[in-house]
């Protein structure tokens, strides 16, 4: 589904809870309005975080929104590596006004695993991390806003 430009406010609301949470939530601020309402609008994202109080759900939805981009920014050095045969290293961290501690903690962790993958000299040791079962390539999409197209994992299988 794409996600079109101008949409004024995209909710997520579980249906066990009466709380919402739009793109312009604070929770969000600093991160791409795109990819918060990318995340908003993603089943995944709504399955993962349905019966969650509304902490919790603002504690995900801020993790999940930042391991989005960072697991892209990966999915980009990895191509750039693939492409030029040159190391490539991660953007500038994203900056939330309002971190969360523990999803900005987290993407923080994740963070400097990633930058430790592009030190190491070895693209196959991002290349599989990008295809871990349990890591972020596997359900995010490659394409932003593009949920049923493929995810950063085929992605990087067809690269």
């Amino acid at each position: 589904m794409a996600i079109v430009a101008g949409l004024a406010v995209m909710t997520l609301t579980s249906c066990s809870s009466s709380h919402e949470v739009s793109a312009d939530d604070p929770i969000f601020v600093g991160i791409d309005h795109r990819v918060a309402e990318e995340v908003l609008a993603s089943t995944a994202v709504k399955e993962r975080t349905q019966g969650d109080d509304e902490a919790t759900t603002k504690m995900q939805l801020q993790g999940i929104a930042l391991n989005f981009v960072l697991c892209r920014q990966a999915y980009a050095a990895y191509r750039e590596w693939v492409t030029t045969g040159t190391q490539p290293s991660l953007p500038r961290p994203v900056r939330v006004q309002q971190p969360i501690r523990a999803a900005y903690s987290q993407y923080r962790r994740d963070r400097q695993m990633f930058g430790e993958e592009l030190a190491s000299g070895d693209i196959d040791v991002l290349r599989s991390h990008l295809l871990n079962d349990t890591g972020c390539g596997v359900w995010i999409p490659a394409k932003p806003g593009d949920q049923s197209g493929p995810t950063i994992a085929d992605a990087v299988r067809g690269s």
